[in-house]
């Protein structure tokens, strides 16, 4: 959808009259513009083509006012959203962007309490809230549900498609994806879950999605959420998009997280026992991603295909490297 469309139906509700506009940024989802007017600034966000992108930006928004309605005030709020023409304008959140590893002392601890917060989240709450919104969306997923899908669907299609993959030893893929996925099955289906440890999780705090604001941190970009009931797997998000795996600063972040967590009944050594495996998860996700990638993009003849299978080649490394430390 081109923009001047989005913007002609913002106008004509008179959410605005004659902003200027610049672009922010394009991803794998959508495409973002600034919109400012009158010393305000707002976030335009278009889908791209393709079923996926329509999905995560009406699942932005439900998330967006639920979150708000629930008390959540360090997110950016949802202005307008055109279900018809799938566009979602929220407000723009001026400051830096920050990775978890940088934080100071008391902005790390701010950071979990945030996300202690968004943790007691009901699950009932938001399954009848998107009923009222008439708005069909499933947010629950645990590791074991992530694995399903990497063999039903990622592992699947690179397989059905392995002929575009050029002096490319599939046979040995095949294999390490086999020992790896039976691995990784017997640790998460061996886990046993409690209906109360359902919990609310932003799914995506990278460095780009937290933003430092008067001495604050706000996050955006909504769209990975999900309600789960694997803490170890939430945490081992954080320490991946931020990109620090050094034991001192997982053992660092866990105290704090166990001090301040109420009701906790997991030890010291089985939550990071949890989260060396769900970052085992993350990377092996990765590593399928950048495979599938590579292919529908060589499938497409674009110059940009090699770009993933390096992308491929680096994550299989590192979680060829993990796993042997």
């Amino acid at each position: 959808m081109i923009y001047f469309k989005a913007l002609a139906t913002l106008i004509k509700n008179q959410m605005l009259k004659n902003p200027q506009i610049s672009e922010l940024s394009l991803g794998n989802n959508y495409q973002t513009f600034l919109l400012e007017e009158n010393g305000l600034k707002y976030v335009l966000r278009l889908p791209l083509k393709k079923a996926s992108a329509k999905n995560r930006l009406e699942k932005s928004y439900l998330i967006l006012k639920f979150i708000e309605r629930e008390g959540v005030d360090f997110a950016e709020k949802n202005i307008f959203f055109d279900k018809d023409n799938n566009f979602l304008l929220t407000n723009y959140i001026a400051g830096k962007e920050v990775s978890v590893r940088d934080l100071n002392s008391r902005q790390l601890a701010d950071f979990i309490d945030k996300i202690l917060f968004l943790k007691n989240l009901s699950f009932k709450k938001f399954n009848n809230f998107a009923q009222k919104e008439k708005i069909n969306i499933n947010l629950f997923e645990n590791p074991s549900d992530r694995l399903l899908f990497l063999k039903r669907e990622r592992f699947k299609n690179i397989k059905k498609n392995k002929k575009e993959l050029l002096n490319f030893n599939f046979f040995e893929f095949e294999k390490w994806f086999k020992v790896n996925l039976m691995n990784l099955e017997s640790y998460y289906c061996s886990k046993k879950y409690r209906k109360k440890d359902i919990f609310f999780d932003h799914g995506d705090v990278a460095g780009a999605n937290i933003i430092l604001k008067n001495n604050s941190l706000i996050f955006i970009d909504w769209d990975n959420a999900k309600f789960t009931q694997d803490v170890g797997f939430s945490l081992a998000n954080i320490f991946f998009y931020c990109g620090d795996f050094s034991s001192w600063f997982i053992e660092k972040f866990v105290s704090i997280y166990l001090k301040k967590a109420q009701n906790n009944d997991t030890s010291k050594k089985d939550l990071i026992n949890d989260i060396e495996h769900g970052l085992k998860l993350i990377i092996f996700s990765g590593v399928l991603w950048s495979l599938e990638s590579f292919i529908v993009s060589h499938k497409k003849d674009e110059k940009k295909s090699m770009e993933y299978f390096y992308d491929y080649q680096e994550r299989l490394k590192s979680y060829n490297d993990f796993c042997n430390l």
